[in-house]
């Protein structure tokens, strides 16, 4: 129990620090804030162990307001910004899926590599 109210503690946390700001620096306008949050990446500086849950959050917030070049950009900054190592095991995740359909390795992976198939999305260049 004490694991969830941490996690509950840490989303809190990301959203007073992450989001509030953002609301209150663009008010209303949603455009700015896509834009902020496509062009920035501020969603992807986070050491946090459920980063996953959070990418996964934006990119619906992203998908429900933007437009589909800040759908593609969005998804190619989340995998640009990882590490050498899980940049490969997304392009290996997404391959097999391409291929047989088997899931990816981790829980973004498993949303976002279908999500990219369904939109025609490709892996960045």
């Amino acid at each position: 129990m004490s694991s969830f109210r941490d996690k509950g503690t840490e989303i809190i946390t990301l959203i007073q620090n992450k989001v509030v700001p953002l609301m209150d620096k663009y008010e209303t306008n949603l455009e700015e804030i896509l834009e902020e949050v496509i062009q920035t990446g501020w969603f992807l500086q986070q050491a946090n162990p459920i980063l996953e849950f959070y990418v996964l959050d934006v990119l619906d917030l992203v998908v429900d307001f933007g437009s589909p070049e800040q759908i593609r950009e969005c998804a190619h900054r989340y995998i640009r910004s990882l590490s050498e190592e899980m940049q490969e095991t997304f392009k290996n995740d997404y391959n097999a899926y391409q291929r047989d359909g088997q899931a990816a390795s981790t829980i973004a992976f498993r949303k976002l590599i279908p999500f990219m198939t369904e939109r025609n999305i490709s892996l960045p260049l």
